[in-house]
């Protein structure tokens, strides 16, 4: 493709030739070196902004390559939609997409290089008519869900033929019941019953020197208080209330001597209320 772009290069001192990625010149465009410019490597998201600025995109490929052959028509189709007309080699994917003439070009050889970049380039209505009509094709014939449908039919069409039978059973029978049904009588617990439910001792609590963040020790104090209340919770759901109060009973009586009298008036001081307001209320 060099040979052509460089005719074009030449007859018209106005034509730049970007080259984006990893493509490189040879020295066969030194006489117009002054004209080439190199764009890095960028993310796809800002491809379409490139596309966009430039008149005609090139998509050359190596002819006689099967890893070529298998390539799709992405550079088309990229630049489809951004209304930029496309020169490609005739792959069979880019003769799928293109129609010479009339959504963009397909050339083989120099001389229909040439004559496609002179049609392009000196022509701006030739132009924008085959990247509009490039565009419009794009979105009509190659949009996500068009081309989903057409995979589902490939698949649909291949399956009979490549599904794999279903995997056999092991022949491994499950067993419900391996031993007979019977009746067995549970010991109901009582508080006396209760002490070898009791974890082993916690250590004595020790006096902790003033804290200097209040902030800090209330934090401290939720979570302590949590930890307590879901190994209260758990205590409940598998050993029942009666055994859960039993064992904070004791928790309480061993961590903190005063706990239980201070309970204990609590709990008075709680019924003396009740009664008060049940007295104000029926007098």
């Amino acid at each position: 493709v060099e040979p052509a772009v460089l005719r074009v290069l030449q007859a018209r001192p106005e034509v730049e030739l970007w080259l984006g990625g990893l493509v490189a010149p040879t020295a066969a465009l030194d006489p117009v070196a002054d004209r080439l410019r190199r764009l890095p490597f960028v993310e796809w998201t800002a491809l379409p902004e490139l596309l966009r600025d430039v008149d005609v995109n090139l998509a050359p490929l190596a002819p006689g390559s099967r890893f070529n052959e298998a390539k799709s028509a992405i550079k088309w189709l990229e630049a489809a939609l951004t209304a930029t007309p496309t020169i490609a080699s005739p792959t069979e994917a880019f003769g799928e997409a293109i129609e010479t003439g009339r959504n963009g070009f397909l050339a083989g050889t120099a001389d229909e290089w040439a004559a496609a970049l002179r049609s392009l380039c000196f022509d701006p209505a030739q132009r924008a008519r085959l990247g509009h009509r490039a565009r419009r094709d794009a979105l009509l014939s190659w949009s996500p869900h068009l081309q989903g449908r057409r995979y589902l039919e490939i698949l649909e069409e291949e399956w009979p033929e490549r599904a794999v039978p279903p995997p056999t059973g092991s022949g491994w029978e499950p067993v419900s019941h391996d031993e007979p049904f019977a009746p067995v009588t549970l010991e109901a617990y009582g508080e006396e019953r209760a002490d070898h439910l009791v974890e082993a001792e916690p250590p004595a609590a020790v006096e902790a020197p003033a804290s200097t963040d209040p902030a800090g020790a209330a934090r401290r104090r939720f979570r302590r208080a949590r930890t307590l209340a879901g190994q209260g919770a758990r205590s409940i759901e598998q050993d029942g209330i009666r055994v859960t109060g039993v064992r904070a009973l004791q928790f309480a009586r061993r961590c903190w001597p005063r706990a239980e009298t201070r309970l204990r008036r609590a709990a008075s001081a709680a019924r003396a209320r009740i009664d008060a307001a049940r007295r104000h209320n029926h007098p």
